[in-house]
Order: C-alpha cells, then structure tokens, then sequence
C-alpha cells in the first residue's frame, strides 16, 4: 500500500485517515499510545504513527495512535540510529532484533538518504 504521506508533507488522503482516528479517540475517549502504552486522552495532542516506520520500509497499512512526544522522539532516534548506520553498519544490530527476518526493508532503509 502507498503511503498516503508524500515526501513534501501532509496530503488530503493522510488527513482524511488521521481524521478517522480522531473519531476514534473521540468515541472512545482514551485510547493507549502504542509506543509507550501511556492513556491518550481525548483533547490532547497526538500523532498518527507508523509501527513500522517508512523509513524502514513501513506504510499505511498499520497506524496507531501515539503521544506527541512519543513521535517526535522516537522520529529523532530513528533520524540518529539512521544517520550513525552510514557510518558504522554495527548500529543496525540493533534494528536486526526488532524487525529478524525483514532483510529487504533493511537493506532499502540503509541505502535511503537522510
């Protein structure tokens, strides 16, 4: 599945799926965030997160609800673990634990410009 995202930003297919998840959180009125398992309550910031991000490969076919600062932290350590992997291709030991078997996403991943 394509991304709804495109590389320059926001797109009126994303913000339709983000507005369906707000409804959600809405009608339900809290939700978990799935990278730390804290309450989202309805009326606070979130984001819209890929559990597979793209730059490892990841679409729109799984998303879930995280805190803002869940995303935008977890979006920095992405960006660093990134940035030290053309430097030293040992960082991905750890990327290889979370994702064993998925050498393909990897390998596209590690030839994606940062």
């Amino acid at each position: 599945m394509p991304s709804a995202l495109r590389q320059s930003g926001s797109t009126y297919r994303w913000r339709k799926i983000r507005l369906a998840y707000q409804r959600e959180l809405e009608r339900l009125g809290s939700i978990p965030c799935w990278r730390c398992g804290e309450t989202i309550r309805s009326g606070e910031p979130w984001a819209l997160g890929h559990i597979i991000d793209r730059a490892l490969g990841g679409d729109d076919s799984q998303l879930a609800h995280e805190h803002l600062n869940c995303s935008r932290r977890s979006g920095a350590e992405l960006s660093a673990m990134l940035t030290r992997a053309r430097h030293d291709p040992r960082v991905w030991s750890d990327t290889d634990e979370l994702y064993p078997g998925d050498d393909e996403r990897l390998a596209r991943a590690r030839s994606t410009p940062t």
